[in-house]
């Protein structure tokens, strides 16, 4: 029975220990998000909305990260970037998906799936796993897409 206790106490402060670590990278992501531009700002607002919606889409959560998504989704296609839109866009599918806005779910689905995944589409990918690759090798770790560095 104290096994069983002790074992629920250690689960419970884990828990509450991911909890905080998430809110505090939301926190700091939102300061990010406030002074970055271009490409580094879509890519921010998508790990935004990422880290909002974990561990899995709720009502709340969805509500909160969609004013995000959006940002993000219109600035990738000002841009005309691509990774950036097909991020976005699946990010609304999902969070209309949790929201029951069956419309809207089939809009940025349909919009996610037109995105040309062509060549620049193929060399941005590639260029972002570069730079992860090097730095990497260099003993640093992403934390997300926006190269948001971390020494190890």
């Amino acid at each position: 029975m104290l096994r069983r206790n002790t074992l629920l106490l250690v689960l419970l402060l884990c828990s509450n220990l991911i909890v905080a670590q998430n809110t505090k990278l939301i926190e700091r992501l939102k300061g990010k998000v406030k002074v970055e531009q271009g490409i580094n700002k879509v890519n921010l607002l998508n790990d935004l909305v990422d880290e909002i919606l974990q561990p899995k889409p709720t009502t709340e959560n969805c509500a909160t990260a969609e004013v995000y998504a959006i940002e993000a989704a219109e600035l990738a296609e000002k841009l005309d970037y691509d990774l950036g839109m097909a991020r976005s866009f699946e990010e609304l599918a999902t969070i209309y998906k949790g929201l029951n806005k069956h419309l809207q779910y089939l809009k940025w689905k349909s919009k996610a799936g037109k995105v040309p995944y062509g060549p620049a589409m193929k060399k941005q990918q590639e260029e972002l796993n570069r730079q992860r690759e090097e730095l990497a090798k260099r003993g640093i770790t992403i934390e997300h897409q926006s190269l948001e560095l971390i020494e190890t």
